[in-house]
């Protein structure tokens, strides 16, 4: 909990759990890590699609609001920090939409933010009645996914690479029988 305090460590530790999480899943081959854009801007992590696009993956960890949020000793103060910690969710959003979703330098149109604690996770996609974020988030193309529901939002792309996989090695099987019914056809 320590550790949650100092804004550094925080970001360290929601990059090193972001790639954890890639690594548990994909290559190195397919993920990089801290891809820098023209801008000089550095998103955490990128994925490496068939198709030549990068898909971007930012990690993000809103603690100081939900922290005093959590902690606060009076429902007026709760909802005070709630609204607070609402508002720095939407900066993050806004943030990664702005700096991290470049189709000119050949992202999709569309990021992953990463929330690497599931508490905080929780409180972001279930409090909809205060502000509804994974709508707010739905509508600037930024995707919220937490170390559980990574792997799930991944799957699609990991059975992309699976499919473009077999259908390389569907097309070498095909001209190889290509060759044998040649090579069939001299004898």
């Amino acid at each position: 909990q320590d550790i949650f305090k100092s804004p550094k460590l925080r970001g360290l530790w929601g990059e090193m759990s972001l790639e954890a999480a890639l690594a548990q899943y994909f290559s190195r081959d397919i993920y990089d890590i801290q891809h820098y854009f023209k801008s000089g801007e550095a998103v955490d992590a990128i994925l490496k699609l068939p198709n030549n696009m990068i898909l971007p993956i930012d990690a993000k960890f809103n603690w100081e609001n939900f922290e005093k949020m959590t902690n606060a000793g009076n429902d007026m103060d709760r909802d005070v920090f709630r609204k607070a910690f609402f508002s720095d969710v939407k900066k993050k959003i806004d943030e990664i939409a702005s700096k991290y979703i470049l189709p000119s330098e050949g992202t999709t149109d569309l990021a992953m933010m990463y929330v690497p604690a599931e508490t905080v996770y929780y409180e972001i996609i279930n409090n909809i009645k205060d502000a509804d974020i994974p709508s707010y988030a739905r509508s600037k193309k930024v995707f919220l996914v937490s170390p559980n529901t990574f792997a799930l939002s991944v799957s699609a792309i990991m059975h992309w690479f699976k499919d473009v996989q077999f259908s390389k090695q569907t097309k070498e099987i095909i001209q190889r029988l290509a060759r044998i019914a040649t090579d069939g056809e001299k004898i």
